[in-house]
C-alpha cells in the first residue's frame, strides 16, 4: 500500500497588507502571485477554493475578489512532507507578561519556507496550552539563543516597544574566521542594508546611503584559524550580523549565505555558529533588571 504524503496546515493564519501602489492589481488572486514569488499561481487558486484566504471580517475570498488597498487579508500556510527539526528548546524564565526560551539552531520563530507546525512559537503554544503568545522579536532560524515572547495582550505593547526603542540589550556570540585587520580586536560598523536585487533572501550593504545598521564587535579570543566575536547590535536588520562579520573576516563558521551563497542543503550536520547568548532590559512594571543568558555554547575548538 502506498504511504500518503505527509500534509501540514498551520493552526493559526498568516497576514498580508495590501498597499497603496500606482498600478494596483486586478485581483487578490494576482497581487498574492506576485506578492510571493516562490509559491505558484496554482497553490493560491487551490487554496482560494479551499477558503483558506480570508478578507478582513474572516470571510473566504474568490479568484475573482478585487485588490482593496488598505486592506488585510489572511491566509492558512501549509506545506507537504514536513519534516521534524531536531533539537529541543527550553523556557528559561516565565511569568504572567513574558516567556523566555533558549532555541536550538535550525528551528524558525514562526513558520516559515517548508516548516509550517515544527516552529518555535507553535511548540510553545502546545507546550503551555496557550493561544495568546506570540514573539516580540525574531532570530533567523539557522542562529540559536534566546527569543523572548509576549503571553499578556495588556501589556504586550510595553514590551514591544523595548524593541521597537532600542532598550533591550542583545549580545550575540559567534564563531568565525580571523579578521582581515591582523592587528585590530574592536570595530563599529555602520552602514546600509537593504535587500538584495538579485536574491531575495539575502541584503546588501552600502557605504553611500543613510546609515540603518550598527554593530559593534570584539574579539574574544581566537587561536590560528579562528576567532570567538562578542556582537552587540544596537540596531535590528534582517542577517545584519552575519553580514557584518563577513565585512571584517571570511565570515561566520557554517553561514550558507555569506560572503558567499552555497548550495541549498537539507542536512543539519553543521549548524551557523551564531548564538544569541544575552538579553537584559529594566522591566519598569516591576522596576527590576532582568538579564537572561542561553545555556548554549557554540563550538569548543576557541577556549
Amino acid at each position: 500500500m502506498k504511504m500518503q504524503d505527509k500534509y501540514s496546515i498551520a493552526p493559526s493564519p498568516s497576514f498580508v497588507f495590501l498597499p497603496k501602489v500606482d498600478n494596483p492589481p486586478n485581483s487578490i488572486l494576482e497581487f498574492l502571485v506576485k506578492r510571493f514569488p516562490n509559491i505558484d499561481k496554482q497553490t493560491w487558486i487551490n487554496r482560494i477554493n479551499r477558503n483558506l484566504v480570508l478578507d478582513k471580517h474572516k470571510n473566504p475570498i474568490s479568484l475573482e475578489s478585487q485588490y482593496l488597498p488598505d486592506e488585510k487579508i489572511s491566509y492558512f500556510r501549509e506545506v507537504m512532507n514536513e519534516k521534524t527539526i531536531q533539537g529541543n528548546e527550553k523556557i528559561i524564565f516565565q511569568n504572567e507578561d513574558i516567556i523566555v526560551v533558549d532555541k536550538p539552531h535550525f528551528l524558525p520563530v514562526t513558520p516559515s519556507g517548508k516548516y509550517v507546525n515544527e516552529c518555535l512559537l507553535y511548540r510553545i503554544k502546545n507546550k503551555l496550552n496557550e493561544d495568546n503568545i506570540v514573539p516580540l522579536h525574531r532570530l533567523d532560524m539557522a542562529t540559536a539563543g534566546l527569543v523572548m515572547f509576549s503571553r499578556n495582550p495588556q501589556t504586550r505593547t510595553n514590551y514591544s516597544l523595548l524593541f521597537k526603542e532600542h532598550k533591550i540589550s542583545k549580545i550575540y556570540e559567534a564563531i568565525g574566521g580571523l579578521p582581515y585587520e591582523e592587528n585590530k580586536s574592536e570595530w563599529l560598523i555602520e552602514n546600509r542594508l537593504t535587500q538584495s536585487d538579485k536574491t531575495w533572501f539575502l541584503m546588501h550593504s552600502s557605504q553611500d546611503l543613510p546609515i540603518n545598521a550598527i554593530t559593534k564587535i570584539k574579539i574574544l579570543s581566537k587561536n590560528d584559524k579562528y576567532a570567538k566575536y562578542h556582537l552587540e547590535p544596537i540596531t535590528g536588520k534582517k542577517h545584519q550580523l552575519r553580514l557584518h562579520i563577513s565585512q571584517i573576516s571570511s565570515g561566520i563558521v557554517n553561514d550558507k549565505f555569506y560572503p558567499n551563497l552555497f548550495p541549498k542543503e537539507d542536512n543539519n550536520s553543521n549548524p551557523l555558529q551564531l548564538l544569541a547568548k544575552k538579553l537584559s532590559f529594566y522591566d519598569e512594571k516591576r522596576e527590576v533588571n532582568m538579564n537572561f543568558e542561553s545555556e548554549q555554547v557554540l563550538l569548543t575548538f576557541i577556549k
